[in-house]
């Protein structure tokens, strides 16, 4: 398999990037960014009828507080809800809702923001997402640490592969390393 990573000398800057993201311990209290898949393929419908199943979204906050319960979890759908109270009156119907690429660039922004500004992004990818894919991007332009969830063939996804400081099969494996990871770098 060609490595598009691989440089002349021999060194691979993925795997030089991996062991310096390595070195940051998960601390506890940290802040924990939810990523994953929301439209997908499937970008019909209105408002949560125009999504894929978000039931990973419990699971992984779940994961997540288990691990330490003074984590702070950033969802993105709560952000969103924030938004829309402060864009539309109340009562708006959803089809009514970001109709206007202006409120689409503005919540589209304020998911970027916070996954920027999260310690850590979780991301779940059982298939491609591109908004998930630039949350990643932005998150690891801003040096934070990227666990993913990615189930099956997405594993091999060059987004996952250059951007995952570790890649997890399900979210239980999450869940399990995170519990061993935050009780260890967490004690005095």
């Amino acid at each position: 398999c060609l490595n598009p990573w691989q440089r002349q000398d021999g060194a691979s800057q993925q795997a030089r990037v991996h062991e310096r993201r390595s070195a940051m311990p998960l601390a506890a209290g940290s802040s924990y960014f939810l990523s994953g898949v929301m439209q997908g393929k499937k970008a019909d419908g209105d408002g949560i009828a125009g999504t894929v199943p978000q039931d990973y979204r419990q699971q992984m906050r779940a994961a997540i507080v288990a691990a330490d319960a003074s984590a702070t979890v950033v969802e993105p759908w709560d952000l969103l809800a924030a938004l829309c109270q402060e864009l539309y009156p109340e009562g708006t119907p959803q089809a009514d809702m970001f109709c206007d690429n202006a409120h689409v660039k503005r919540a589209f922004s304020m998911c970027m923001d916070a996954a920027a500004a999260a310690d850590v992004v979780v991301s779940y990818l059982p298939e491609a997402s591109m908004g998930s894919a630039v949350e990643i991007h932005t998150a690891h332009a801003a040096g934070k640490t990227i666990l993913v969830v990615a189930p099956g063939t997405m594993a091999q996804n060059w987004v996952v592969r250059s951007y995952a400081e570790r890649t997890f099969a399900s979210i239980e494996e999450l869940g399990t390393w995170l519990s061993a990871t935050v009780a260890v770098e967490s004690k005095p």
